[in-house]
């Protein structure tokens, strides 16, 4: 079973995510870390979601923009083709867990 401690933020650069989850008003994504560390990111008061095969893409930057109605765009972008968005969230907020071992 994984165990999650609260994070502020996540290492983008030379990680991939490893799978999504979509939920009415909430977005789980599974982070991988180039370290084989994992992140789980909840998206929540996520309304639109666009991704083009972004699981087990290779990540080279994430941005965060305003969307409107308070609600913000999390963009994960190509490492390959910089200016191409493989998967964009809006959302109210977002919650970051590191995946930790042990007890």
């Amino acid at each position: 079973m994984m165990r999650l401690k609260k994070s502020d933020a996540f290492p983008v650069e030379d990680g991939r995510i490893k799978s999504i989850w979509i939920g009415t008003g909430i977005v789980k994504l599974v982070f991988e870390a180039w370290n084989s560390r994992q992140f789980v990111l909840i998206f929540d008061g996520a309304d639109c979601v666009k991704s083009s095969h972004a699981v087990d893409e290779d990540i080279g930057e994430y941005k965060v923009s305003v969307a409107g109605e308070g609600k913000k765009l999390h963009s994960f972008y190509s490492a390959w083709e910089y200016d191409t968005a493989i998967l964009e969230i809006a959302a109210e907020s977002v919650r970051i867990y590191q995946a930790v071992n042990g007890k």
